[in-house]
């Protein structure tokens, strides 16, 4: 049994009353976003259809091969490359060049990266903006870890602003909303 908070949020049961939902002239980007000041979030709002739906976190670098997005984690590019401690405490000085050192930083990196899949979520026409992008651990055995076993787990989470449009039901108004 998960907590509550976890994510991704559940999805929402609204009443299908098209009556409820808000009107073209309601929708206007500007001065929703002006609502909503700071909160907007670009990278994981989109007031339109995203065309791709999901995200691979991964992309092909110039030769080709497949490197994680993002920023490469503090302690790869931290790493000393110049010596290797032995066993007994002594250190052992390497040759390795920058070329090699950013190759062996990639291949750390791409073994011990746990990938996140990020998915759009359409929330509906009540919301503003309609589409958040969420986060998810991978199905399967894929390990992020020398040697394998570590796996994906959600850690962290992002408390995201939206808009909810709330028209309350007037039942001697049909038309109103």
């Amino acid at each position: 049994s998960g907590n509550p908070l976890d994510l991704p949020p559940p999805d929402l049961i609204e009443p299908p009353n098209k009556m409820l939902d808000p009107k073209p002239h309601d929708l206007n980007a500007t001065t929703l976003k002006a609502k909503l000041g700071r909160n907007f979030d670009p990278n994981f709002m989109s007031i339109s259809r995203p065309s791709e739906l999901a995200e691979f976190p991964f992309k092909r670098n110039k030769k080709g091969r497949l490197v994680p997005m993002g920023e490469m984690p503090r302690s790869l590019r931290k790493m000393n490359f110049k010596y290797i401690r032995l066993p007994d405490g002594s250190r052992l000085r390497t040759r390795i060049s920058a070329k090699l050192k950013k190759k062996l930083q990639q291949f750390l990196w791409a073994f011990t990266a746990c990938p996140i899949v990020y998915r759009w979520k359409d929330l509906g026409i009540r919301f503003w903006p309609r589409y958040l992008k969420e986060g998810h651990c991978p199905p399967g055995k894929t390990s992020c870890s020398i040697p394998p076993g570590m796996k994906c787990r959600p850690a962290a989470k992002a408390h995201k602003t939206l808009l909810r449009w709330h028209c309350p039901q007037q039942s001697h108004h049909p038309n109103s909303g």
